[in-house]
């Protein structure tokens, strides 16, 4: 591209500026230096490019050189062009198709845009940040040519911004110092020239990210320069110091802050807990996976939940068990549903506190671990949720926490108990268990092995074998029994195909796997905006626990992620979304660990304020993210419901898009809709990919005046079925739109034909 005459220009100005600020020269010899450096720099620029030129035309390349542009107006047209912001135009490149004619065209369109001034301000406005702001394109055509590498594209998109955003941060610390101490460094001025002129220009002409590459060495320098000034003590650092002094550095009682800090956690943890309370009083509706295991529990005997459930549901025997147990006391109540997994919600907070506390013996670090696990948006969640996995969560941490007590005092015979029943009664309420206690084995081995003051008689010798026995002999039967001859097991293998870790870790393969793992869990299934500071403090706190040589922390918050990775790769159990929810304290141990490192490093040199923001940000997050969906909801079909109940008439339909019929027969055994008859009930029939023939079978089947209810809906070739199905009612059968209701997760629909 055309851009060399940018950097020409610019260096120019160098040239005119460097000469005409010698003070101990005359004007006469000042402009002597000056027309002697402009004549080496045009002359060698022009020349080169008159004899590259000429024999261009020489050889035969075409007739007119590179001094000939037949459409010098093209980059203006494109540039003002209002609708494309700047950017590249369809319509107006198919105006070169008449060359002739262009340049005449071209320049009364070009009138045209710039007529309003007023417009024209706010498209320049749009196209600086356009050009400045948006994400970088290199990754976009280089990754974009198939599903894998378009999938990476996804995954360089963000550090790529980050870094380019990095770059900028440190280039402008290069220009305030430049400015502060008069430095006057020619490359920065150069930087300084180059940059405004691309600024200017592209104001004009036609725009695209990837046009601003030719800046990307200056920025390269300019943020090199930026660091070496922050790094460089002999610079003046004046300016930084005076804000470092009165913003930053604070003397003051560290055990006072100390004891500030863990009242601050308290309070987080117990406004979380409150906040949790409410959630559970909302009592969401059943999504369609809760209402399938829902209707299990309905439509089973106790002996019948021992079979494979229907649905295509696959949860552990206790679980199911307890649960059953609950709702015939109780009633079968989505609340009553609920019980289990908020009980054991509760238990996993008093839990892990005891856990972090035993293992790093400080509160402070021990509320600001629980707080940090409270606030993410999964356990909230997951605390109402109508499945096994808080379960798994609390089970987790009751084995470390009796584990803890047992090795505390090996010679207690509760103790002793306690931990060999927990650790048999786990595999049949906690398929991840044996994961757990896998790692419990690992942490006693090293134990044993690893540290010399650790003596195997102060565990009464081979007591501990006692409970290991015990263990794996409940997990085989609960294997040979329930998990190996489950017949939804398969399906939940092809499910869950695309979360299983590479076999071979040292493949590029792996590293995609985890980073789009950690991607899925804290960026999308946490809704956290900046997910990556999050891997990042992750990584600080592996580091740092390995250098610090927390052997044994190491252990208990590494080796059930480990464990879980090297299933995953034997493609025997995924690492995804709901099923690593379990490993969210260990997540969170590592990730509080990385920030606490980094609070301690500020803290001992005083820089308080910024120690107490780097603690309180993950807070303000995980806040944002929950005031959006507070309550947390996911299908809220009682929304629905009960507006039919109460409006439904003798001679109205109610159709029940396939995906809502189990959600909509569990509340109908509940009788939220006692006004519904069956008579009235439509239920329709799964739309077949290849075909929609069911959807005029279902629509021959209405009789002029339906409530539509869909929910949990369903997409073919990039449309919803909804979509299909009310554009098939409203233009082939003539019905018309009465009211809509919209509802999280669904649409509730009255046409009339």
């Amino acid at each position: 591209r055309p851009t060399a005459i940018v950097y020409f220009i610019a260096l120019i100005l160098l040239v005119l500026l460097t000469h005409f600020n010698k003070e101990h020269k005359t004007f006469v010899q000042k402009l002597k230096e000056v027309s002697l450096s402009l004549f080496k720099l045009i002359f060698s620029y022009y020349f080169i490019l008159f004899l590259v030129s000429k024999i261009i035309i020489y050889v035969g390349i075409n007739d007119k050189g590179l001094f000939y542009n037949p459409i010098p107006s093209y980059k203006f047209l494109v540039g003002f062009n209002h609708q494309t912001k700047g950017k590249y135009s369809v319509k107006d490149a198919a105006l070169l198709n008449d060359i002739d004619n262009f340049e005449k065209i071209a320049k009364e369109k070009i009138k045209e845009r710039t007529a309003d001034k007023s417009k024209l301000a706010g498209l320049f406005i749009k196209k600086i940040t356009i050009f400045w702001g948006e994400s970088d394109a290199s990754f976009f055509w280089a990754l974009t040519d198939n599903i894998d590498n378009r999938n990476k594209y996804y995954s360089f998109k963000t550090p790529s911004r980050l870094l380019y955003i990095t770059l900028w941060f440190f280039a402008y610390i290069a220009l305030i110092f430049n400015l502060k101490n008069r430095n006057n460094d020619r490359i920065i001025s150069l930087s300084i020239i180059v940059m405004t002129a691309f600024w200017f220009v592209y104001m004009f002409i036609e725009i695209q990210t990837r046009y601003r590459y030719e800046i990307y060495p200056m920025l390269l320098i300019l943020s090199s320069m930026g660091i070496a000034y922050l790094l460089n003590k002999k610079q003046n650092l004046s300016l930084f110091e005076k804000l470092y002094k009165y913003c930053c550095k604070m003397n003051i009682n560290k055990k006072k802050l100390f004891n500030r800090l863990t009242q601050f956690f308290i309070i987080i943890t117990s406004v979380l807990l409150v906040l949790s309370f409410i959630n559970f009083l909302y009592n969401r509706s059943l999504w369609l996976d809760e209402a399938f295991l829902g209707l299990n529990f309905r439509e089973r005997s106790f002996f019948g939940l021992l079979r494979p459930l229907n649905h295509g549901q696959v949860a552990p025997i206790g679980y199911l068990l307890l649960l059953k147990i609950l709702s015939f006391i109780l009633g079968y109540h989505d609340w009553v549903f609920r019980l289990y997994s908020y009980a054991t919600f509760l238990g996993t907070a008093y839990l892990l506190y005891q856990v972090v506390i035993k293992l790093f013996k400080q509160k402070l670090f021990a509320w600001f671990v629980l707080a940090l696990y409270l606030s993410f948006r999964p356990v909230f969640y997951f605390s109402t949720e109508l499945k096994q996995y808080m379960g798994d969560v609390f089970w987790g941490l009751l084995l470390w926490y009796l584990y803890f007590k047992y090795l505390d005092s090996p010679s207690s015979s509760k103790n002793f108990k306690l931990l060999l029943i927990a650790g048999v009664l786990s595999n049949w309420f906690s398929t991840v268990s044996v994961i757990i206690l896998s790692a419990i084995f690992l942490h006693y081995v090293f134990l044993v092995i690893g540290i010399k003051k650790f003596h195997l008689k102060n565990l009464t010798k081979y007591k501990f074998l006692y409970i290991l026995m015990a263990w794996l002999f409940s997990f085989l039967i609960n294997a040979v029994i329930f998990l190996l001859p489950n017949s939804h097991k398969n399906d939940m293998l092809h499910f869950w195909r695309n979360h299983f870790m590479p076999a071979n870790i040292f493949d590029a393969k792996a590293f995609d796997f985890l980073y789009s793992e950690f991607k899925l869990f804290y960026g999308i299934f946490s809704r956290l905006p900046h997910w990556h500071f999050y891997i990042i403090f992750m990584i600080i706190g592996l580091f740092y626990m390995i250098f610090r040589k927390k052997y044994n922390i190491l252990i208990v918050s590494g080796a059930p992620i480990t464990i879980h990775l090297i299933i995953s790769a034997l493609h025997k159990y995924p690492f995804t979304q709901r099923l690593i929810l379990y490993l969210i304290p260990y997540f969170t141990i590592f990730i509080a660990y990385g920030i606490y490192v980094v609070y301690q490093k500020l803290s001992n040199k005083n820089l308080v304020i910024p120690a107490i923001i780097l603690l309180l940000l993950p807070f303000y997050e995980s806040f944002i993210v929950l005031k959006k969906e507070f309550p947390l909801k996911h299908e809220e079909i009682k929304i629905a419901l009960k507006k039919i109940n109460e409006n439904i008439q003798p001679n109205q339909q109610v159709y029940v898009y396939f995906r809502s019929k189990y959600p909509f027969d569990f509340y109908k055994y509940e009788k939220i809709v006692p006004n519904i008859k069956s008579s009235q009930i439509v239920y329709g029939k799964r739309c077949n990919n290849t075909n929609n023939k069911n959807y005029k079978e279902d629509i021959s089947k209405l009789k002029g005046d339906v409530w539509l209810l869909f929910s949990h809906i369903e997409r073919y070739q990039g449309k919803r079925d909804i979509d299909i199905f009310y554009n098939n009612l409203i233009v082939n059968y003539h019905y018309k739109e009465v009211e809509r209701t919209l509802f999280m997760g669904g649409n509730l629909i009255h046409v009339v034909k």
